[in-house]
């Protein structure tokens, strides 16, 4: 690859960071024709960075200098600036550092309001995005009643955009409705929570038919989803209307097994970490804690098994003994399934 080349999709993440290298060289002796490619690259190596284990925090440094060029170039690269503060957004709150994450959010949200107000093309969507991130961050601050304003602003946007002729952006709204639901939760309003909670279940639900099969993150969404209204349910005392969602859940989590599973480590954990786990038998069943200290599963009466005599699951994650700061909230509420 000639040295100011900018590298196409699929390039592997050591020949992208020899191109940073040399493009950083060539931007400093001409700026004005090197700068857009050295942005656009960052954007797309930190990005790469941010899906390695261990290098989140190199990721958000390749981030920062992205951003930091597409402050110098404004206008019309704008939309890079954006996307570059919304990933770091993400990536700060993984690692815990949610200040700094809510800075880079409240700046992603006012780069998207003001392209939206310029009529550019996709911003709306994107400012949409922007605002749950925002909201995640508010709420990891204390921020609560601000971070609901953000998300129900979300779902308000989320939903306009959808096509009411094929239905693209569905699944969209449905994430937002979801988002809202954990929020009002989060906040003790758990009878309100049950509202977007099911609205958000019902709009996955209508993507199920969709040509060419759901993507396995839109079944992921779907599962949180349905997991995060059942627990809802079930925290009202409503054991019998939880036991179906808890149901839907195990399927969609079996329907990713089949497809790629890998990706169930995400929501084992999700179940694990608010107490619950996989059965043998498909179903859902929570862990509660004996007199002795450990941990067992609760039998049929607590409404959420697959079976009067479902064991233990061997390969299930148990809780974690920490608690939920394992990780990150956004990452516990199913966007690491979608971003």
């Amino acid at each position: 690859m000639a040295e100011r080349e900018t590298p196409g999709a699929g390039t592997p993440l050591d020949e992208l960071g020899r191109t940073v290298a040399a493009l950083r060289r060539a931007a400093r002796a001409d700026p004005g024709r090197y700068l857009p490619r050295l942005g656009y690259t960052l954007l797309r190596f930190g990005s790469l960075l941010a899906t390695e284990p261990g290098r989140t925090g190199e990721s958000m440094d390749v981030l920062g200098e992205a951003a930091e060029v597409y402050r110098r170039l404004s206008g019309e690269h704008l939309p890079g600036l954006g996307i570059a503060l919304q990933r770091q957004a993400l990536g700060l709150g993984v690692l815990g550092r949610h200040r700094a994450g809510l800075g880079a959010a409240r700046e992603a949200v006012e780069v998207w309001r003001g392209l939206v107000a310029e009529g550019v093309g996709g911003s709306r969507s994107e400012l949409a995005g922007a605002l749950l991130v925002l909201g995640s961050r508010l709420a990891e601050t204390g921020h609560h009643h601000e971070a609901l304003d953000r998300i129900e602003e979300a779902v308000e946007t989320r939903r306009l955009l959808v096509d009411r002729a094929d239905g693209t952006g569905r699944t969209e709204l449905a994430s937002a409705l979801q988002e809202l639901g954990v929020e009002l939760g989060e906040m003790g309003r758990q009878e309100e929570a049950l509202v977007p909670l099911r609205a958000s279940v019902a709009a996955y639900r209508e993507t199920a038919g969709a040509a060419g099969g759901r993507a396995v993150g839109d079944l992921g969404g779907h599962a949180v989803a349905a997991f995060a209204t059942g627990r809802t349910l079930l925290g009202l005392g409503r054991t019998g209307e939880a036991r179906p969602y808890f149901a839907e859940a195990a399927a969609l989590h079996t329907e990713i097994t089949t497809r790629e599973p890998a990706a169930t480590a995400f929501l084992d954990h999700l179940f694990a970490l608010h107490g619950h786990r996989l059965t043998y038998e498909g179903g859902i069943a929570a862990w509660t804690r004996t007199p002795d200290g450990t941990t067992s599963p609760d039998r049929p009466e607590d409404g959420t098994s697959g079976g009067p005599n479902a064991p233990d699951r061997p390969d299930a994650t148990p809780p974690c003994p920490g608690g939920d700061h394992h990780l990150d909230r956004g990452r516990r509420r199913g966007r690491g399934l979608r971003r």
